[in-house]
């Protein structure tokens, strides 16, 4: 409000703009809260995955949290697979897609699976986006907080997760 009464914008227009502000697409996006909940986190840098994951489990302390983790980048995962692992670990159950390419050729070597094998939490699965809805069929009713996460294209399977998952 200062900045903005600085900039001689009247205090009625900042707290108009604040009420109808919807938040920013992909930080911490609450995309569906029914039979179950799903957050989006663009998160890629373990930096934001610490935050993601920290605050998904504070504000939902009592519900298992399901997260699916696609790094973005070979190079990205060649320098911090072993700090992805380490953010993930902390979820209730973890799921690791491969890596999303981008605009990046493939490095030998680097595979989702490094990130996979160093997470110490024995719930946790590997597996390629086109298993993604078939893996989730099959935990129809169990889900109650589910967490996509990464700078993927993740959140292109958003309406179809919700519709694999609805209880009706």
């Amino acid at each position: 409000v200062l900045i903005a009464s600085r900039l001689a914008i009247q205090e009625d227009k900042i707290r108009e703009a604040l009420r109808s502000f919807k938040g920013i697409r992909r930080r911490f996006e609450l995309v569906h809260d029914a039979d179950f909940i799903l957050v989006d986190d663009y998160a890629h840098h373990p930096t934001e995955l610490n935050k993601a994951v920290g605050t998904i489990k504070r504000l939902y302390p009592d519900k298992k949290v399901l997260g699916i983790f696609q790094a973005h980048l070979y190079s990205r995962t060649q320098d911090f697979y072993r700090l992805f692992a380490e953010e993930l670990e902390i979820l209730d159950e973890v799921w690791i897609l491969e890596i999303y390419p981008a605009r990046e050729e493939p490095i030998p070597g680097i595979k989702a699976e490094l990130i996979y094998n160093l997470i110490r939490n024995s719930n946790k699965k590997i597996l390629k986006s086109t298993e993604l809805l078939d893996a989730l069929k099959e935990r129809k009713g169990e889900i109650e907080v589910l967490m996509t996460i990464g700078a993927s294209d993740i959140d292109k399977y958003h309406n179809r997760i919700i519709e694999t998952l609805k209880e009706n």
